[in-house]
């Protein structure tokens, strides 16, 4: 019998996983603030953003918190004693701390605050249309 990872949304995982990457300055400065705002801030300028992508891409960013976690902590540091004292984080665990990254960069970044920009054309004299 194979012990598959329930999908339901572990609370106790969301919230260490959240204060963690906020209290890490390598993660939230560096790799949130930086990187993907930056990424996340090229797409509304373009107009091609998209929020469930966004969150997709973030699951990259939820991955690498989850391994300076276990590098920290070790293996077990995740595991909520309260009900299974399983250490594996469920797809909709990460998919729920994704969104709390997105929600600091709309938020604490100021993502939602960057607009898109209107390229204009010119016309063969050089003038604006």
């Amino acid at each position: 019998m194979s012990i598959g990872l329930s999908n339901q949304i572990d609370e106790w995982q969301v919230n260490e996983l959240t204060l963690y990457y906020q209290n890490d300055s390598y993660l939230y400065n560096n790799h949130l603030g930086g990187d993907w705002f930056n990424n996340y801030k090229r797409k509304i300028e373009k107009g091609i953003f998209d929020r469930e992508l966004a969150i997709k891409g973030l699951m990259i960013f939820v991955d690498h918190v989850i391994q300076r976690y276990r590098k920290e902590f070790g293996e077990y540091g995740l595991a909520d004693y309260s009900d299974t004292n399983d250490w594996r984080v469920s797809s909709a665990t990460k998919k729920e701390v994704a969104k709390n990254a997105l929600e600091d960069l709309w938020e604490n970044w100021e993502l939602g605050k960057v607009r898109p920009v209107i390229k204009r054309s010119k016309n063969i004299h050089g003038f604006f249309k």
